[in-house]
């Protein structure tokens, strides 16, 4: 039996909050070990791409295979990189200190994090199916197209013409597929809450894949409003902290080109964003499933489940 202790909205603002708390005391520790960790999740998206490549040529139903692999990489791995963060931010958080080497804690809990990365598996495929029901496959091959364009255009820090930049806006469904984006923007945060919550409960509870999905599912549908709370905010953080990176970006880039801007921004995201993410990660699952002692965990009522 595990307590799912109910929480007031406003401790959504509170997870937010002890994210940046635990960043500002070990500001240095927590992006270190981020970029690591961002770094381990670039090359296993490489691996990916590179047995897509190689196993394209298999016949179904053995061309299932690298689309599983390619889905354990990309999915899997970042779950298993986050479980690590989260873990440093409770040492932070307990007056201990961060280490790289804490990201190991994901490795000794692989099949059931891999399970967990089954919710922005299918939060993904919702998006897919979302946006190929808005503008249909057509569409998407049109959007594919008049992206490939504009980097075209945009090769080697080059300036595309407004003109031409508007020429091919034009001939795409702009309304339908901003629609899709508003939405995916929408679902994304209350994706990482899900996610976030069951992979605390894996690694500070050792449970099982299943039945971490099912705690964090119950805990966030019982406290629905500090999801969302903490969604909405979650999403302001996100586009301002994208605003000024691009701003930033655009410096770095005229100083020293495009390939170390678009390196230095992501990792600037990531040694930020990730570490914020984690310290909201332990703080919502203290206060909804955690049981130590010392912690505040607001518990206006609880259920059994």
């Amino acid at each position: 039996m595990s307590t799912i202790n109910k929480v007031p909205a406003s401790a959504g603002a509170e997870w937010l909050l002890a994210g940046f708390a635990l960043l500002k005391r070990a500001p240095v520790p927590l992006f270190a070990i981020s970029v690591v960790g961002l770094l381990v999740v670039a090359l296993s998206l490489l691996v990916a791409v590179m047995v897509v490549a190689l196993m394209a040529a298999l016949p179904f139903p053995l061309s299932l295979i690298p689309l599983l692999i390619y889905a354990a990489l990309t999915l899997g791995v970042p779950c298993l990189i986050f479980a690590g963060v989260v873990w440093a931010a409770r040492e932070v958080s307990e007056g201990r200190d961060a280490s790289v080497h804490h990201l190991q804690v994901g490795i000794r809990h692989v099949a059931p994090l891999l399970l967990t990365s089954v919710i922005p598996l299918a939060g993904t495929i919702l998006s897919a199916i979302l946006l190929i029901a808005l503008i249909g496959t057509d569409g998407v091959q049109q959007a594919n197209d008049v992206m490939l364009k504009l980097q075209a255009m945009m090769a080697n820090g080059g300036q595309p013409d407004p003109a031409q930049v508007n020429a091919l806006v034009a001939s795409l469904p702009v309304v339908r597929f901003l629609f899709w984006m508003l939405v995916t923007i929408a679902l994304a945060p209350i994706v990482v809450c899900l996610v976030m919550v069951a992979v605390s409960e894996v690694i500070f509870s050792d449970r099982s894949g299943f039945s971490a999905l099912r705690l964090s599912l119950a805990a966030n549908a019982k406290n629905f409003g500090a999801l969302v709370v903490f969604s909405l905010l979650l999403a302001v953080l996100l586009f301002a902290l994208s605003l000024v990176l691009q701003i930033v970006g655009v410096v770095v880039q005229f100083v020293l080109g495009p390939v170390i801007a678009v390196l230095f921004t992501n990792l600037a995201l990531m040694g930020v964003l990730m570490p914020l993410l984690a310290g909201a990660a332990y703080t919502a699952w203290r206060q909804m499933l955690g049981s130590a002692p010392g912690v505040a965990a607001p518990a206006v009522s609880h259920i059994e489940v």
